[in-house]
This record gives C-alpha cells, structure tokens and sequence, in this order.
C-alpha cells in the first residue's frame, strides 16, 4: 500500500508589531502579518508545497498571498517562507471571524485548507462592584432552580423556578458592541459567611423578574455561593451589537455577604494605523 500526505492546519501567528498596533490581534485599519503552520498528517512526506492565502471576508484584503513552505516529512510541522500579509479597512466589523483559504498545490495535486482567525479578542474585562442584597434592594417572588452545573458557551436549558418567596435581587448591565457572537464568561466572587446563599444568571437584552426563563442566557447553577463557596464562573453567548443582564439574588429570604464580580469576553476595540505600505 502506498500512502499520501495530509497537510493540516497546525497553528497561527499573528504579527501586528510592524505595521499594526502591536496588541497581537487583528483589529480595524491593520495590517498584520500572518504565519500558518501545517502538520503533514498522512502517511507519506510532502514536498514542493505552494500556497496562495484568499479570504471573502468583508472588510479584509490579503495584500499578500504567496507563499512555500518546506518539505515536511511524516508528522513534521513547516511554517510558510514567506508571511502572508493582511489589511483590514477602516470599517472592518470588530470581532468577525475572517474565513480564508489556504490553497496548497505540490507535485502530486492540490488541496484548500479553511483557516479561521479570530479578530479584535482581548477587550478589557468590566466589573460587578462590591455590594450586598438587603432588604431596601429590588424584590422577586421566585428564583431559578439549582442543577449544580454552571453554564458554558455550548448552552443550557432554563432550569425554571417554583421556588416561591420573597428574594432580593440587583442587575448589572453590558454589551456585546461586536460584529460577531461572543462567549462572554461571568464570576461571581463572595464573602463567606453570608446569611443566605445567592446565585447569579444572564439575560439577553432585559431582565423580566416575573418570568424567569425569559431571555435566559446561563447561570451559576450551584448551591452555597456566599455560604460555603466563595466564587463560580459561568458562561453564555450573546448575539453581536446586544445588550445583556447580569443579575444577582438571594436565594431565600435573607440578605447577603458582600458579593463582587468579573465579566470578560468583550472585544478590543483599538484601531490599527492604516494601510500596509507599498511594496
């Protein structure tokens, strides 16, 4: 049996310290440098690789396609001789994916590798200021149900309430200003030693206390934050350019420690000089 070469996507580099901003991400108004290196996952070497980079991507020029890359035998990863070179416009929608294609040609036929590229990630985290739930806070007449598993970016069904009784609550409000859909990751840190447990969850634009499994985005899930545990991490995805609702409640009727918060996953807005220069 003879075998044939796999060449697959290994990983990507990005180099904006030239031309870009140097924040190492592909922003707006950038150009950047970009290296791909491949695997050769197949079962015989792989020689005479070229490649050309092209993108349909709104917003993003490849200023320069060309490139080799090194013979790679068996399981060997080889980077492109020469970078590939990216400009993004002045109107590039920050946080799209760019979708470019790979196209490898050698001596024993061809093939077209997607390469997907993040843009503009790293945005600052914003706050949940220390606070605590009293009696002078917001009032709801049921909380969500515990299933003891914090949500993530692949989503979660609404657990539902039926947990009648009076529960103090506070809202706390972001955007995802992006072009794109973002995982956004909330944690929740709180003293312990509270009088009652608290719970947090996310919803997307508003937050309706009388139903609530409305616009649901995620939650914390666990029993004893601010009893017994101190902090928890969830998270949930929220469409581009959309509001969305931090909330934090008692679980009973009794007041709370002191509770503070971190919400990451926002985009990084820095716009990069301008063009890529002449060749």
């Amino acid at each position: 049996m003879v075998g044939t070469s796999n060449l697959q996507e290994n990983s990507i580099a990005i180099d904006d310290s030239t031309s870009g901003n140097g924040n190492g991400v592909i922003n707006s108004n950038e150009c950047v440098n970009l290296d791909i290196a491949l695997k050769n996952n197949g079962c015989a070497n792989a020689t005479g690789i070229s490649a050309t980079l092209t993108t349909n991507t709104p917003g993003v020029t490849v200023t320069q396609g060309g490139s080799n890359y090194p013979d790679m035998p068996i399981d060997v990863v080889g980077t492109n001789t020469t970078p590939f070179q990216v400009q993004t416009s002045a109107d590039f929608a920050c946080g799209t994916e760019i979708e470019f294609a790979l196209n490898l040609t050698f001596p024993n036929g061809s093939k077209t590798v997607p390469i997907i590229v993040q843009s503009c990630t790293g945005g600052p985290n914003q706050v949940i200021p220390a606070s605590t739930l009293t009696t002078s806070d917001l009032t709801q007449t049921d909380r969500l149900g515990r299933d003891g598993q914090p949500s993530a970016c692949s989503g979660k069904a609404c657990p539902g309430g039926g947990f009648p009784g009076t529960k103090f609550y506070k809202t706390y409000n972001f955007t995802n200003d992006g072009g794109a859909d973002a995982c956004f990751t909330v944690t929740i840190n709180a003293a312990l030693g509270g009088e009652g447990d608290i719970e947090s969850a996310a919803y997307l634009n508003t937050y309706n206390p009388t139903n609530l499994c409305e616009n649901y985005l995620g939650d914390t899930g666990i029993v004893g934050l601010g009893t017994a545990v101190p902090n928890v991490s969830y998270s949930f995805i929220v469409p581009a350019h959309s509001d969305f609702v931090v909330v934090v409640n008692t679980t009973g009727t009794t007041t709370s420690s002191e509770f503070s918060g971190t919400v990451s996953g926002f985009f990084n807005f820095t716009p990069g000089p301008g063009p890529c220069p002449a060749h």
